[in-house]
This record gives C-alpha cells, sequence and structure tokens, in this order.
C-alpha cells in the first residue's frame, strides 16, 4: 500500500470518502459560520471555543448565535461522538457526549478536545481518512499507509498504530496537513494566518490557538502528548523552544514534520509555510532549516545546527556544538565550548565575541580563548570582538576582522583582506595581493609579497610612503611597508608615494595624490582631484569631476590629444579623464584636447594651445605664448613679455604684467588689460580677409562704444579693448601681419 500525499489525502476528505461511503457530499457552509453553543456544559464551551479558534486558522470567521437555526448547533446531551445532518433546515448537529468528558476529561491536551476538533471538521464537509465509521483498524481499514493523527484529525489512527510513519502517541490540537488540503478544495478561503513576526511556543506573541498553545506551555499546563500543525504566511517567524525540558530535533523544511516535548514527529510545518528561526532547548538539540535565511540557536547542550540554503545565523550556545552553514552566506557563532563550524559553499565567517581568541586557521591546534577546542572549515572570514585577538590564515584567501581591542592578523598565502578595526593593530598580508585596513588607532601594515593595498576609506587621510611621520587623519599613526597600493575615502586625501611602482586611488573628494619615483599608477575618483605622477612612466586617471595633472621639476611636454609626445618627466605618462595640466617652474609645453582644459604655465617660457573647447590658459611668470584655437577660450598672460593668439570663438584675454602682444586671427577678442605704448595688437590681415589693409583704414573701422575702443573688421570679427577709449592712440600699438 502506498502513501498518499498531502492533495490525495485533501481530496479523499473532501470528495472520496463521501463517493464510497455511498452518501451525497454535505452541504458547504459559507466562510463566516454562525455557530449556537447554548446547549453546552461550560467546560465543553471552553473547548469547542477553542476548536473554533483553530479551524478559524484557516480563513473561517465563526460568530455565535443563540438562533436555533445557527449555521451549526452543538450539543454534549447525547453518548458518543457525532455529526449529523438531521436538523431542520439541514443544518449540522455536532455532538461529543458526555462520556468523553467522564473518560477523558476536559482539558486542552485530551481526546475531547481532539474529538471536537475531528467533528467539527465533518461539519465543514470532510469525511474520514478511509472508508470506515464508528471503528476502524489500521491495516485493514485504511486506503493509504500514511493515514494517521499526523496527517489528519480526520483519521481513526493515532501515530503509534501507524507502522509506516515515524511519530509517537500524540493528541491533535488543530488541523493537520491533510484537512488544510481538503478545506483549500472545498472552499475558496482568505486565510492568512501568522500576520507579522511571529514566536510560536515559549515568549509566544501568537494570537489564537498557537498563542493558547505557547501560554499553556509556558504555565506548565499541558501534560499530555500533543501534535499540531504551524500555518503562517507572513513576517519573519520562530520557533522558540528555550522553557522546553526535552531536547528538540527540528526540520524546519515546509511539508515536514519535526520532533519537540520528548514526542517524535510531532510538530509539523504547512507545505506553504516559511519559518525562517528557531531557538533550541537547554538539552542536545538538532535544528535544520530550509532555503530561506534562518537564524538558528542551540542554547545550552551539544547542538547540532543545520542552516541549510540562505544566509543563515547559527549561535550554539554553551555546549559543544556542531554549526554547518550549508549553501549561502552563513556567520557562524560558537560561543562557549569546543565546536565544529563548517561554513560549506558561499562566503562564512565565524564570529567570536566578548573574549581574545586565538585562531590558526593552518594550525588549528593553536586555537584558544574564545575559540579553545574548536574547529574550523570551509571558512572564509573570521570576525573578533572587542578584546584583543590573533588571526592567523591559511593557503587561501580569508577575510580576518579584528574589530576591537589590539589585534593581530596575519593572511600567510592568498589573497587576504584584513582589518583591524579599533585598537592599535598589526596587520601582515604575507604572501598574495592582500587588502588592509587598520581602522581607528595607530597601526602596522606589512604588505609582504604581492600587491598589497592600504585602505583608508572612512575618513580623510594623509599617507605618506617616505615620510610615515606626516601620515594624518584616518592614518595618524599608523605605519606602512611593503604596501604598494593606498585606496582613499570619499572625503578629500592626500597620498604620496615611493621609489617603488605605487598605485594610489583617491575615491571621491577632491583628492591629492602623488606618485614621486616609480611607474605610477594614480586615479582620482570622483571630485577635483590633482595628480602628480613625479619620475616615470605613470597612468593617471582623473575620473569624474575636473582633475589636474600636474608636473614639477624639468620641463615637461605634455599633450592631451597626442600623449605619444609627452616628454620630459610626463615621457611615457598615459593619461585619462585630465581635463587640467600644471606646468613646472621650466619651459613647458602644454597642449590640451577636444574638452574644456585648464593649462596652467606657472614659471618659465611656456607655450600653451587649448584646442577644441572652452579653454582657459594660465601662462604664469615668463614670456609665454597662448593660443586658444576654436572654443569660447580665456587667456591670462600672467608676468613676462607674453604672446596670445587669439583665432576663433569669443575669447577673453589678459596680458599681464609686462609688454604683451595680443594676435587676432578671427572671431571675437576681448582684451581686458590694453596698455597703450606697451602693449600691441597684431591682426592677421589674410586670416581676417584683410589684404591690403593699413593702419588707417583699420583705424576707420574702429568706434568707441560704452567707453570701450571696438574695431569690427567684417565678417563677424571684432576686437574689443575694454576700458580703453583713444582710437588715435592706437596708431603705434597696431601691428599688421
Amino acid at each position: 500500500m502506498r502513501a498518499y500525499s498531502v492533495d490525495e489525502v485533501g481530496h479523499y476528505l473532501a470528495d472520496g470518502y463521501w463517493d464510497e461511503a455511498g452518501s451525497a457530499s454535505p452541504p458547504l457552509l459559507g466562510s463566516t459560520i454562525s455557530v449556537n453553543l447554548a446547549g453546552l456544559t461550560a467546560a465543553n464551551k471552553a473547548l469547542v471555543k477553542l476548536a473554533l479558534e483553530a479551524w478559524s486558522e484557516l480563513g473561517f470567521t465563526f460568530q455565535t448565535s443563540s438562533s436555533r437555526y445557527a449555521d451549526i448547533k452543538f450539543s454534549d446531551d447525547y453518548s458518543g461522538g457525532y455529526t449529523n445532518w438531521y436538523e431542520r433546515g439541514g443544518q449540522p448537529l455536532v455532538n461529543v457526549g458526555p462520556d468523553f468528558t467522564t473518560y477523558y476529561g476536559s482539558n486542552f491536551d485530551g481526546y475531547t478536545y481532539q474529538s471536537w476538533l475531528h467533528e467539527i471538521g465533518h461539519a465543514l464537509g470532510l469525511g474520514h481518512t478511509g472508508n470506515y465509521n464508528g471503528v476502524g483498524t489500521y491495516g485493514v481499514d485504511n486506503k493509504f499507509a500514511n493515514d494517521s493523527w499526523q496527517m489528519s484529525v480526520m483519521s481513526y489512527f493515532p501515530q503509534d498504530e501507524n507502522t509506516s510513519i515515524s511519530a509517537s502517541f500524540a493528541y491533535v490540537l488543530t488541523p493537520m496537513p491533510g484537512d488544510i488540503a481538503a478545506i483549500e478544495e472545498l472552499y475558496d478561503l482568505d486565510a492568512n494566518p501568522g500576520k507579522g513576526n511571529t514566536v510560536y511556543f515559549w515568549n509566544t506573541n501568537a494570537s489564537g490557538i498557537h498563542g493558547r498553545i505557547g501560554r499553556e506551555l509556558h504555565n506548565g499546563n499541558i501534560s499530555e502528548p500533543v501534535t499540531m500543525t504551524i500555518m503562517d504566511y507572513s513576517g519573519t517567524d520562530t520557533l522558540n523552544f528555550s522553557g522546553a525540558d526535552e531536547a528538540v530535533n527540528l526540520d524546519m523544511r515546509a511539508g515536514h514534520s519535526s520532533s519537540a516535548f520528548g514526542l517524535q514527529g510531532n510538530v509539523l510545518i504547512e507545505r506553504n509555510t516559511i519559518i525562517e528561526n528557531a531557538v533550541g532547548t537547554r538539552r542536545n538539540d538538532i535544528i535544520r532549516g530550509q532555503e530561506a535565511s534562518n537564524n538558528l540557536e542551540g542554547g545550552a547542550g551539544n547542538d547540532v545546527l543545520d542552516g541549510r540554503g540562505g544566509n543563515d545565523v547559527l549561535t550554539g550556545g554553551h555546549g559543544n556544538d556542531t554549526l554547518q552553514g550549508g549553501s549561502g552566506n552563513d556567520v557562524l557563532r560558537g560561543t562557549a565550548g569546543a565546536d565544529f563550524l563548517s561554513g560549506g559553499t558561499g562566503l562564512d565567517r565565524a564570529r567570536f565575541e566578548n573574549v581574545s581568541t586565538v585562531i590558526d586557521l593552518a594550525n588549528q591546534s593553536r586555537n584558544a580563548g574564545g575559540a579553545a577546542g574548536d574547529r574550523l572549515r570551509s571558512i572564509e572570514r573570521i570576525d573578533g570582538g572587542n578584546s584583543s585577538d590573533r588571526f592567523y590564515g591559511d593557503r587561501f584567501s580569508e577575510q580576518l576582522l579584528g574589530n576591537g581591542g589590539h589585534d593581530r592578523l596575519e593572511g600567510r598565502n592568498g589573497h587576504d583582506t584584513l582589518s583591524g578595526g579599533n585598537g592599535n593593530d598589526t596587520l601582515v598580508g604575507g604572501n598574495g595581493d592582500d587588502n588592509m585596513t587598520g581602522g581607528d588607532g595607530s597601526d602596522v601594515l606589512v604588505g609582504g609579497a604581492g600587491l598589497d593595498s592600504a585602505r583608508y576609506v572612512s575618513r580623510a587621510s594623509v599617507v605618506d610612503l617616505e615620510a610615515q611621520s606626516r601620515n594624518a587623519g584616518g592614518a595618524a599613526g599608523d605605519r606602512l611597508s611593503g604596501i604598494e597600493r593606498i585606496d582613499g575615502s570619499a572625503r578629500n586625501d592626500r597620498f604620496y608615494g615611493d621609489r617603488f611602482d605605487n598605485k594610489l586611488y583617491g575615491g571621491s573628494g577632491h583628492d591629492l595624490l602623488d606618485g614621486r619615483n616609480g611607474h605610477d599608477t594614480l586615479g582620482g575618483g570622483n571630485g577635483n582631484d590633482t595628480l602628480f605622477g613625479g619620475n616615470g612612466a605613470d597612468y593617471l586617471d582623473g575620473g569624474y569631476g575636473q582633475d589636474v595633472a600636474a608636473y614639477s621639476g624639468r620641463s615637461v611636454v605634455v599633450d592631451l590629444q597626442r600623449q605619444g609626445l609627452n616628454s620630459g618627466s610626463a615621457e611615457g605618462d598615459r593619461l585619462k579623464s585630465i581635463e587640467d595640466v600644471s606646468g613646472t617652474g621650466s619651459d613647458d609645453v602644454l597642449r590640451g584636447n577636444w574638452v574644456d582644459n585648464r593649462l596652467l604655465g606657472n614659471g618659465g617660457h611656456d607655450f600653451m594651445n587649448g584646442r577644441g573647447g572652452n579653454d582657459r590658459l594660465e601662462g604664469g611668470d615668463g614670456n609665454d605664448e597662448l593660443i586658444g584655437s576654436t572654443g569660447n577660450d580665456t587667456m591670462f598672460g600672467g608676468n613676462g613679455h607674453d604672446h596670445i593668439i587669439s583665432d576663433s570663438g569669443s575669447d577673453i584675454v589678459f596680458g599681464g604684467l609686462g609688454a604683451d602682444e595680443f594676435e587676432f586671427r578671427g572671431g571675437e577678442l576681448r582684451v581686458n588689460d590694453f596698455q597703450n605704448n606697451v602693449d600691441e595688437l597684431v591682426l592677421d590681415r589674410s586670416a581676417l580677409g584683410l589684404n591690403g589693409a593699413s593702419v588707417s583704414d583699420i583705424l576707420e573701422m574702429a568706434e568707441v562704444v560704452n567707453g570701450h575702443v571696438v574695431l569690427d573688421l567684417g565678417n563677424g570679427n571684432t576686437v574689443l579693448l575694454y576700458d580703453f577709449s583713444n582710437i588715435n592712440a592706437l596708431t603705434n600699438d597696431l601691428v599688421l601681419i
């Protein structure tokens, strides 16, 4: 004989039984049902109300009524337990006689209550789970192998009479899986049991029948063996057995049974129900989760916790516990005792809190303190607490986090992530490409072999790999060695490299990055950053924002468009997302590209060409030559005798100190500080279409507008000399080429 599925049992209860019994199915009631309890004793009335609460979990609403025509009438006048439909109007009469209370009592955890639950099931339209009525024998009258109270309150067979299942004798407190399936087939109800984040059994906040179960357990009023099905469709829910005297064996998967209260197979989870969390007893528990993310607590005792799928949190408690994360990214907390922590697949962490801990993943006999006697397997991350911990990795890639206290973290082999947290920590990367975060305090970061990174991402920091006494902000007091890469924060950081090949990344904020010597990689990130490549062939990536590549020392050629021409200390440099260039104190050649550039010559006799875009060119000291090219450019000659060329667009120029030469080739030019008998205005007649024109011809085109000389040279070409109004004074200052 085969076992039936829950759906098959439900269908038999709803339809098959009545067909085999040769009777019509009873008339169905609605979702709101009136009940007449007037004829019951006080004890039976209390039991019936509890049984109605249990059935209401499925979506029914029961309303008491004194009418003789109520949907269901209840009686305890006649011996035996039965339901008939002989009343006027065909409504069911449910009877559980006085012989039941005499023999079984009137407690919630007894057979009298279960009989009321059973007979109400008939009134709602359910048959039995086999073709029997009044009496039945397992092995003779059952239709399927798993016919018992574990499947349905409508069964005649206690669990221990059924030889095909593993379940203890227990009285039924709720509709069971087959009953729920039958009601779902017969009725279109809006069931939403277990609203919110529900705690079952101890410390319960459940309503209805499960709230009553939890309170009775807490008060010690359940002395008989009991079984129930939990049906919960919302929230993050918990099975709490913290007050139980007997160990539990929980399987939290939907549609499976668990063992509690010293029984076997007596706590069932309905097939569409997800229970996320569980709390064990002070005994030796076994708790297994499901595919959702679980929070499992073993409590005292030597417990086995298995998270299965999902991102689980497993806490062993006191005792020697076995914690198995399964798949997903799990957190394992053995706490007291010699525990076995197995992460499984995913990125799993072991957490040790409140006591100093030593963990050596390569030689676990050294484990001490909070990890004394512990064994760890498939653990990718270790978290310390507020005490001073020592964590040592192995040949794999781990994450070691000290958190509080003065910690020592050693990654050894692999590409490790070390984070000291608060306190004065020592971080040793070992072999591999390691990421290290010292955190607060004066930390020592030792990179070792590989490409190692120091991360200062929490607050603004100054890190100088050559002069570490200058370290400040988040790096104050830190000492770094064997570090090739530094990562900054969302604030304004300053990082200085050394003679080796460094990688400096500012992150967000307005950062200053100086590679010094070596072939460096500088990444500004978001913000307006200043990048000094220094000597060597460097890669400068400004990122988002208005970023500047800055140079010092000997003369450089920097060409943002044709970078193969870069020379001097810029030779070999590759520039990306760089809008601005700041030259040296020597004679530089700076050329922009098609975006809006800012070129700063600083000292020396510089040549600058903005090319496309709306550029800003600043010559600084020295005799500089500035060419705006296309776009609307702004040019400052600075000190010295500067040659400023405006050849298209609408340009604004300032000559600055010294005798300057303003050359105009077309477009619109505004000279803001033209000095008579000092500066010269040079007109390119060929470019302007003025071949053969003389100075006097040009002056005839001039007029004074609002106190400024304006030369309208035709074809849209104009020159405005701001705050200069003497046209005749231009005779000696005008040069035609």
